[in-house]
């Protein structure tokens, strides 16, 4: 709901600290919610493509096949900290944004 008043604030750096603070915020949703739907996929009978393969791994990846309302947050994320980086580059903001945007917000499984 704060999000329309990002626009009221006058100073530069409660913008900046805005955009980091709700990019943040918004990744670690992200990771945490697509996280869970991935164990909701394993939970409900996931099958193994290989007959050989008897474990599942779940690592971090650049995709997302947890839904619409996921990658709109993932758009909005990306959007608030890239923000950051353009209008403070040099900055320790700039820096936390760019290690956030670094790290992948999507979890795909693989088998062995």
């Amino acid at each position: 709901p704060g999000h329309s008043d990002r626009s009221k604030l006058t100073s530069p750096r409660w913008q900046v600290e805005y955009d980091l603070a709700m990019g943040r915020l918004l990744a670690a949703k992200v990771r945490i919610d697509g996280y869970n739907a991935q164990l909701a996929v394993v939970k409900q009978g996931k099958a193994f493509a290989n007959a050989n393969s008897s474990l599942w791994i779940l690592h971090q990846s650049n995709t997302n096949a947890a839904g619409s309302a996921l990658v709109k947050m993932i758009r909005d994320s990306q959007m608030l900290l890239g923000r950051v980086i353009k209008e403070n580059p040099g900055t320790p903001w700039a820096e936390i944004a760019n290690r956030e945007l670094t790290q992948s917000m999507g979890w795909e499984w693989s088998e062995r």
